[in-house]
């Protein structure tokens, strides 16, 4: 008990309870009748009924599931064997009265294993965090309520803590604790988000609501959140550039036809009313073009000559 309460890793518990289990095969009398064994492996404790030669029935449980079973264990207060105080007769009578006048169905799970429960976070991946880091902005008990029933959204864990039949389930009306079957438990208890998130303020405040992995790991998270923020923000800038319309003085003006400049190249076709003309040279100012249709001809213009001709041809297929 003391190691656990010292060490919440769950890595640091398995490792401790496969240290301190005898390697051999150990058989024990339970009630003075009933023969119970184990044997360790080292990925599998393995337990099986009556002597390991004949045993009757047996299962092999992985050393974190065990590691886990403990600490449930410590956690109900039900690791430690005590003697059992049978009540005297009148005792007895006045535990049935007070059970009849009660008829509640209600049942008790100590503070911790509450507390084991609320410290599992969200189930949802990083949720730990998300929750941790909103309880540092200060929030009203309402806003804090409102977040936790959001970040936690619908769902459940069966069972929620190892080796026994409580479970979990969390919906819009808080976090639901039952004991025994899923659809028919035998009983239950409501904890509403208001009690959540003031219990979850109790234990951050305390310094017990992360363990000492996630306490290393936060400023990682923190970082990666960071950066993920500034993506997200330059994506949404460079949407708003990409969707504004341009204001009537953001329009570019189209080019003076005066100062229009055509670029061409040696080989290019260009068009002298109806005939097609390829570009054989410039020379000196001068412009030297080859009839397609027969080679053998040839025009020579002035470059001047030649972009007026082109530009007034542009021109013209723009008011077509």
């Amino acid at each position: 008990m003391d190691f656990y309460a010292a060490h919440e890793d769950s890595n640091g518990r398995t490792e401790y309870i496969k240290s301190i289990i005898n390697d051999d095969y150990t058989e024990v009398m339970i009630h003075g009748e009933h023969r119970v064994g184990y044997k360790t492996h080292q990925n599998v404790l393995h337990l099986c009924e009556g002597s390991y030669a004949a045993r009757t029935s047996q299962s092999y449980y992985d050393w974190g599931v065990i590691a886990g079973h403990f600490g449930s264990m410590i956690l109900l207060n039900e690791f430690l064997d005590e003697p059992t105080a049978f009540p005297l007769m009148q005792q007895q009578i006045t535990l049935i009265e007070q059970a009849e006048d009660e008829k509640s169905s209600a049942f008790s799970i100590p503070q911790e294993a509450i507390d084991t429960v609320l410290r599992q976070g969200s189930g949802v991946q990083d949720g730990k965090y998300r929750i941790y880091l909103h309880y540092q902005q200060n929030a009203s008990a309402k806003e804090n309520a409102d977040f936790l029933k959001n970040e936690y959204g619908i769902g459940g864990r069966a069972p929620v803590l190892t080796g026994t039949d409580i479970h979990e389930w969390h919906d819009g009306k808080g976090i639901t604790l039952t004991s025994g079957k899923i659809m028919g438990p035998d009983a239950k208890i409501v904890l509403p988000w208001s009690k959540v998130q003031k219990r979850l303020g109790e234990l951050i405040a305390a310094d017990r609501y992360l363990s000492n992995k996630e306490k290393e790991y936060l400023p990682v998270y923190e970082q990666q959140m960071e950066e993920r923020r500034q993506q997200l923000a330059e994506q949404a800038y460079a949407r708003e550039i990409l969707n504004r319309e341009p204001t009537p003085s953001e329009k570019p003006e189209p080019p003076s036809r005066e100062n229009a400049h055509y670029a061409f190249s040696l080989g290019d076709t260009v068009y002298l009313g109806a005939d097609e003309y390829e570009i054989f040279s410039f020379e000196g100012g001068k412009v030297l073009l080859r009839d397609v249709s027969f080679p053998l001809f040839s025009k020579e213009l002035a470059r001047a000559d030649f972009d007026r001709v082109q530009i007034g041809r542009a021109s013209c297929r723009e008011r077509v």
